[in-house]
């Protein structure tokens, strides 16, 4: 199957250090102990750090969830909430002094005013008008001059230091009409089970393109050959043993 397909990603070694996330990160003015924080960076991302090496826990990742970037939804523009997380920069810098790398979430959708040069430019999947509601556009991947246009955004994070992503959501709003056309001539109906595929391709090659082989992607979803592109997460489970249990079998 592999020989077909392609052979599985090989990820860099850092990968299997130990990891740490959070949902959601907010810049308290007081740490846990009750400590007026003063830092430059956000204070939940300092604790984590300070926790960890106090607890001598050694950490080789810190991966930031949505939402991350400006907007209701903190995802606008893929620009920074300074507010929620100052000095970004900074932040990753310190991070990579002490040899811990950073990953940052995304999805295959463009919100804010990317969406106006999105629509105009042609580069989105078809169903517009549930797009329109939801506030979130699907970039259309089979669209090489769009593919390029939405790469430019991650490549200015990759440069930044960012060393992955968490590739969420491309399995939620997809089209799936056999009416409904894509760029390169498909109906929405077969392109449906490859987007997620096309999604994953396309972050990696921009990817490989700024960071060579030092980089990890984390897709939900996939495809026939996603495996080539990335390693996977087996999605949100409960917070129980049950939900440990689940992660462990279907991982």
């Amino acid at each position: 199957y592999t020989n077909i397909t392609g052979k599985p990603f090989l990820p860099p070694k850092w990968v299997f250090k130990t990891w740490r996330w959070r949902n959601n990160h907010y810049n308290l003015d007081t740490l846990y102990d009750g400590t007026k924080w003063k830092g430059k960076i956000n204070s939940m991302v300092y604790e984590d750090i300070a926790m960890m090496e106090k607890l001598d826990i050694p950490l080789g990742v810190y991966w930031v969830d949505r939402p991350w970037a400006i907007g209701p939804f903190g995802y606008d523009d893929f620009i920074w909430d300074e507010k929620r997380l100052p000095n970004p920069q900074l932040m990753i810098d310190w991070l990579e002094s002490r040899d811990i790398k950073f990953l940052l979430w995304i999805a295959p959708w463009v919100m804010g005013k990317m969406t106006e040069e999105a629509v105009s430019k042609n580069y989105i999947m078809p169903g517009i008008e549930k797009y329109k509601k939801l506030g979130r556009y699907l970039i259309d991947f089979t669209n090489p001059e769009a593919v390029r246009w939405w790469q430019g955004y991650l490549e200015k994070l990759l440069l930044q230091g960012v060393a992955g992503f968490k590739l969420d959501r491309s399995e939620e709003i997809v089209p799936d009409g056999a009416n409904q056309f894509v760029f390169d001539g498909r109906s929405a109906l077969e392109v449906h089970n490859e987007y997620p595929y096309l999604y994953l391709k396309a972050v990696y090659e921009i990817s490989k393109k700024v960071r060579g082989n030092d980089f990890i992607l984390l897709p939900r979803a996939g495809y026939v050959g996603s495996q080539k592109y990335g390693a996977f997460w087996a999605g949100d489970t409960d917070q129980s043993e049950w939900g440990l249990r689940w992660l462990l079998y279907t991982s």
